[in-house]
């Protein structure tokens, strides 16, 4: 190639290769299994997609996409997963009072807390510890 006077220039005889970062199969799994234990470990604790992937230094969007293309389910409803599932064992384990399993699961807003807890399980909270609580006695 010549530049404008003439002279020959020394030009790359390819573009540019565009780099790309590419995450293995085998370390996506590791994020979404990483991402797991955190929300297991900190779901009382107002945790989100959000925070969890700053955590793991990684993309909010790109997280969830893994979540969803490794766990066949949103991480928000996996996160609610993870809340009802730890509500009723704290229901049927112990005695403390609904807002405060609310409030231990990550709720801070006891109206959501029941909202979620009867579309999940088909029972009010109340409901579910009563009929919970005769089945456990002899």
């Amino acid at each position: 190639m010549r530049d404008r006077n003439g002279d020959t220039v020394a030009t790359n005889a390819y573009p540019p290769a565009k780099v790309q970062v590419q995450v293995s199969e085998m370390e996506s799994h590791s994020l979404v299994e990483e991402a797991k234990e955190l929300l297991q470990k900190k779901c009382g604790q107002g945790v989100c997609l959000k925070t969890i992937a700053k955590q793991l230094f990684v993309n909010p969007a790109y997280l969830g996409k893994l979540f969803k293309n490794y766990e066949s389910i949103s991480f928000n409803d996996y996160l609610v997963q993870v809340r009802m599932e730890k509500a009723e064992a704290l229901l049927i384990e112990t005695d403390l009072r609904i807002y405060e399993i609310a409030h231990e699961v990550g709720y801070r807003q006891l109206d959501w807390f029941y909202k979620n807890f009867k579309e999940y399980i088909g029972y009010s909270a109340k409901e579910y510890r009563s009929i919970n609580a005769k089945s456990v006695k002899p």
